[in-house]
């Protein structure tokens, strides 16, 4: 057995620092909130926020496939972690240029710009997903993958705090009129993500087990065929996550919504990103515990039954008690959280060592259900309203649960 123990405490900080700048970096720029709120603002459209929404869903779905062939024979994958970070430096720094020059020139150029930006911020989100977490495999043991995930995850939904505060501050300034606001908060997201980068810098990463040899596309293809038709489990667990894709679709609708119907202040975008940020902490170490006394399946289950609960429950608020709409967004917190630890952990656990980046990339590249996803949904929204809509997203992730007790225990 490769000698994890002998960098752990390095590697562990390398992490950690990186998921604390990158979670105050991915809170400027939310995609449930802040980046809704800002699409929102040049349109009304919500298949336009469906779009968006669709290409950071399906980016790294559409080009996994294609990075599995370039990374998996990779001894070390820090080298394509880092590519694919630096990138997003990039597209944040884009997003940045575009949000101050060209809304009052045209709206409809920065969307269509700003629809790049985000492809290249998704893309290279794909090629650094199949590296970042194979080298969380070759450096956690498995009994306590879940606990890792689940204290990384506390210290960034920690750190995003700050970053939800400055949110509402910068977006609650009069001086600081739509699109400078939006502009400053991409700017600010570049730069802690390019900080964030610098912790992987110092990872120690074990070599691969085996050295493998460099397969063709077609090699692969028919690799992939013949796990999927030995491992029925992972079959069943790849649909699974795409119909999981329903819970995840409709979050950025949750703002819409909330501007749409509640007819929200700008500045409490900031408000529900916090509650947000909230949500997200104080689930973290309940579903760290679950997930070691009870198993990343078990966890997966309870992830995906308190998901279907979400739509209803927007409803129920936005009816009685608008006010505590934030409320919404706390139970969003506390379902992705959940989800990034049950299902990063499941796919983890049930992977091959040797296979665990092509397991990765399959995973991620057939979750193709989630590319159409958000442009059903804003499509649903536009002919048959908010209500008929979040109620069929509901009834589709309670049966998803229902789907889910038939997985196999990792």
């Amino acid at each position: 057995m490769r000698n994890i123990k002998k960098y752990l405490k390095r590697n562990y900080i390398a992490f950690f620092w990186h998921g604390i700048f990158f979670a105050i970096s991915a809170a400027l720029v939310d995609l449930n909130t802040v980046l809704p709120g800002f699409i929102t603002n040049l349109s009304d459209s919500k298949i336009v926020l469906g779009i968006a929404t669709s290409i950071l869903m399906g980016g790294p779905i559409l080009f996994q496939i294609l990075f599995i062939r370039i990374i998996d024979p990779l001894p070390y994958k820090k080298g394509t972690l880092l590519i694919g970070i630096y990138l997003r430096v990039i597209s944040f720094f884009g997003m940045f240029l575009t949000s101050l020059y060209l809304p009052s020139v045209s709206p409809i150029l920065t969307i269509y710009t700003l629809f790049i930006l985000l492809l290249i911020f998704s893309i290279s989100g794909g090629f650094a997903g199949m590296s970042y977490m194979d080298i969380i495999g070759k450096i956690t043991e498995k009994k306590t993958r879940g606990e890792f995930f689940a204290i990384k995850q506390f210290l960034s939904a920690a750190a995003s705090i700050a970053a939800g505060l400055t949110v509402r501050k910068i977006l609650n300034l009069k001086t600081l009129p739509f699109p400078k606001n939006y502009a400053i908060l991409f700017l600010f997201a570049s730069i802690t993500l390019f900080i964030a980068s610098i912790g992987f810098l110092l990872i120690k990463e074990p070599k691969a087990k085996k050295e493998k040899e460099d397969k063709s596309f077609k090699e692969y293809l028919v690799l992939i065929k013949e796990i999927l038709k030995k491992d029925k489990n992972f079959l069943k667990f790849i649909i699974i996550e795409n119909i999981a894709g329903l819970g995840i679709m409709i979050i950025p609708f949750y703002l819409a919504f909330a501007k749409d119907v509640i007819k929200i202040r700008e500045s409490e975008i900031g408000t529900y990103l916090t509650f947000q940020i909230l949500g997200a902490i104080f689930s973290n170490l309940l579903w760290g515990k679950i997930s070691k006394h009870i198993g990343s399946k078990k966890t997966l289950e309870i992830c995906l039954l308190i998901g279907s609960m979400l739509p209803i429950m927007a409803i129920f608020i936005q009816k009685f008690f608008p006010s505590l709409f934030f409320l919404v967004f706390f139970g969003v917190g506390t379902v992705v959280s959940g989800r990034q630890i049950s299902f990063n952990t499941y796919i983890l656990d049930i992977s091959p060592e040797d296979y665990r980046a092509v397991y990765v990339g399959i995973n991620g590249s057939l979750v193709i259900f989630m590319i159409i996803l958000p442009l059903i949904g804003g499509g649903l929204i536009e002919s048959i309203g908010y209500y008929t809509t979040f109620l069929f997203v509901s009834l589709g992730m309670f049966f998803n649960f229902l789907l889910s007790s038939k997985l196999k225990g990792a």
